[in-house]
């Protein structure tokens, strides 16, 4: 059976089931998964798809969408951290767009060249394993995109060849339905990034009358009736949200001004490496790939052609000037990265292949490198930290990566880049599975889960939990998950609790004097798992009487009364 590109890239789709979805019950929810995990248990316990709470109170800080799918699963087989397939499902959906874009845009080949690029990124199996909604809003964008592509980005083409009714129909619902989707996932993002993507290709590539194509004024009717539904509603049962959903929660948030302040941006050279860490290793080839679509976009003069760098160059201009970022926002340029990739390693796979040579060679030996420092240095340093685990896995990763990237060096250097790509292909989908063990071995360090299931069960029935909340409060959420009920807040310090929760803080947060004076009079047993953000060394700063219980992922778990 000849491997045809739609084969190829069927293959990949097959390949990636088990990256996506095996074993998702390890390791246990992070604090960051565990404020979707928990609102979504509530949220099934209450039986109110209106109000997400968090911890018993309103929590109106996110979009529902990933709420909701959570739950769905929650209630089909109850809480379980399998619910993560939801974003299996999402980046399962985003190669299956992602092929037919490439295919649109450059030809079958780039489109099977560009799954596999996305696929075997470092961010991709981690990413899809994650319950956060950013593997969502990269698919909304890309759908989103893939729907005016459908549409048709080039007038003269269009006129010539005008789509059938039924293929501008689906463009419609691509594009304003992806958009919609986003909003729902991820706020005003879902609407405002295609527009950054789209508006500056057809600039470029002269032809801002099929804008009129897209027919903007049906379409966000189409998102209004997808999205006002459920804010209208939560605004109505929460007095404040509107306000603070709108200004406090985008327009302050994005200038970094949003109060509670409850997230610390990450400095501009760490987002652009952490990028730079989940593009690893097609990184190495992007510079040849975006001049390639350049010269490419240059030639041909259209939108189409200029759709995959505006699309990597717009995402990643917006959350490198915003004050607020954080180095997962990103995440949606990954498959822009991939879609310059894919016509790259397909130039060549073709008759002209042996003229890149360079390009790969140099990508691979530098791959070769790498993987033979951290098989020597990556070992030592995680051998006597939190991660110990991993040191093993880590020298096994090293050498599979020195090897399979000597092997793409040695096969670009005889004038096979293409062959050269593919190794890089087989050796990052063995990372790929290597990294899936490596999550497992990393649940100690990861979730709070080893520590609720040390404390043991019984004792936690029969206690008062706590938590020493820091000014992100909600990443108690993991805690009062694994606990299965609310747990009591320590107040945080100079909180400002946005306007929907003010009415709800007082039964949320525990005084700070109150609950130490509860501590010492020790009428009740009272479990404490400490701030993580703070360390574990600091057992002196709590008063007596206290008994350590357990301690891991940086935290102590004390308790007011012997064990």
């Amino acid at each position: 059976m000849r491997l045809t590109p739609a084969r190829w890239a069927a293959g990949l789709g097959v390949a990636a089931l088990p990256l996506f979805f095996a074993a998702l019950r390890h390791p246990g929810f992070a604090d960051n998964e565990g404020r979707y995990a928990e609102v979504a248990r509530e949220l099934v316990a209450r039986g109110d798809w209106i109000t997400p709470h968090l911890n018993g109170a309103p929590f109106l800080n996110k979009p529902p969408l990933l709420f909701w799918l959570t739950a769905l699963v929650f209630g089909a087989v109850g809480p379980t951290e399998s619910a993560r397939l939801v974003s299996g499902v999402a980046t399962l959906a985003t190669m299956a767009v992602l092929y037919d874009l490439g295919r649109r845009l450059s030809g079958s080949l780039a489109g099977a060249w560009a799954v596999a690029a996305y696929l075997t990124a470092m961010s991709t199996t981690v990413e899809a394993r994650t319950l956060r909604p950013d593997a969502w809003l990269t698919l909304t964008v890309a759908v989103s995109l893939w729907g005016a592509v459908r549409l048709g980005l080039d007038l003269p083409r269009l006129e010539a060849a005008r789509p059938a009714r039924r293929g501008r129909a689906g463009g419609f619902l691509a594009l304003w339905g992806g958009a919609a989707l986003g909003v729902m996932a991820k706020g005003l993002l879902g609407l405002v990034l295609p527009a950054l993507i789209l508006l500056p290709a057809v600039l470029l590539g002269g032809r801002p009358a099929v804008i009129r194509r897209w027919r903007a004024g049906a379409g966000l009717v189409l998102v209004a009736a997808l999205v006002l539904p459920w804010h209208l509603a939560a605004a109505r049962a929460n007095p404040g949200f509107a306000w603070d959903y709108i200004v406090n929660q985008h327009l302050l948030f994005f200038l970094d001004r949003k109060l509670p302040r409850d997230s610390v941006p990450d400095p501009l050279w760490y987002a652009w490496a952490a990028f730079a860490l989940r593009l690893t290793p097609w990184v190495l080839l992007l510079p040849a790939a975006v001049l390639r679509q350049l010269r490419e976009a240059r030639r041909a003069a259209t939108a189409a052609a200029w759709l995959p760098l505006t699309w990597l160059g717009m995402v990643w201009l917006l959350f490198s000037l915003a004050p607020s970022r954080l180095e997962h926002y990103f995440l949606p340029a990954v498959p822009a990265a991939a879609l310059l990739v894919g016509p790259l390693c397909a130039d060549w796979a073709g008759a002209d292949g042996r003229r890149g040579g360079r390009a790969a060679l140099g990508a691979c030996l530098a791959l070769t490198a790498l993987g033979a420092a951290g098989a020597l240095l990556l070992p030592g340093r995680l051998a006597a930290g939190a991660l110990a685990a991993l040191a093993p896995l880590a020298r096994v990763a090293s050498l599979a990566v020195a090897a399979g990237a000597g092997a793409g060096a040695w096969l670009a250097r005889r004038g096979r880049p293409a062959r050269g790509a593919a190794a890089l292909v087989a050796t990052f989908l063995v990372i790929a599975a290597l990294t899936v063990r490596a999550l497992a071995l990393a649940d100690p360090a990861i979730s709070v889960r080893p520590l609720v299931a040390a404390v043991g069960a019984a004792r936690l029935e029969t206690s008062e939990v706590a938590c020493e909340a820091g000014e992100e409060y909600q990443l108690c959420a993991a805690l009062a998950y694994y606990v299965g009920r609310p747990v009591l807040l320590l107040a945080p310090p100079a909180f400002v609790a946005p306007d929907y929760l003010r009415r709800d803080a007082g039964h949320l947060f525990v005084p700070r004097p109150t609950f130490w004076a509860r501590w010492r009079a020790g009428q009740a047993r009272i479990v404490l798992f400490t701030d993580p953000e703070r360390g574990m060394d600091r057992l002196a700063e709590f008063p007596a009487p206290r008994f350590e219980l357990a301690r891991g992922a940086d935290r102590l778990v004390l308790t007011n009364l012997p064990p």
